[in-house]
């Protein structure tokens, strides 16, 4: 949805910036950094690495990456909440969500 705060956030270097010294840490980041080397990075993306890497405080190094990414997320919190629930509105296909996308759209050039 806004590609300058993924930009900005520039969450695949984040994400390579440590390593993880437990074997879960260790998987958690090679499906991650796996993941945003083939797509690109969503705000649901990071949404999920937070919750799932949240799990983990005993993984020193996990740790210090997910104080990165959430840093940046209270940093920028109102245009993380917005661009969050855009994308999630936009990738919503249910018939009853066009309101909702008109909604998206003008939100959009706010977001750049």
């Amino acid at each position: 949805m806004s590609v300058k705060l993924l930009t900005n956030l520039d969450f695949a270097k984040v994400i390579n910036s440590n390593e993880a010294i437990t074997e879960a840490g260790k998987e958690i980041l090679k499906n991650y950094r796996s993941y945003v080397y083939t797509k690109p990075v969503t705000c649901g993306i990071v949404n999920g690495f937070v919750q799932e890497a949240s799990k983990y405080g005993f993984d020193a190094g996990l740790k210090s990456i997910l104080e990165s990414v959430t840093k940046f997320i209270s940093e920028n919190n109102i245009s993380w909440k917005l661009a969050s629930a855009c994308e999630s509105i936009s990738n919503n296909n249910s018939t009853y969500n066009y309101i909702n996308k008109i909604g998206v759209n003008k939100l959009k050039n706010f977001l750049k």
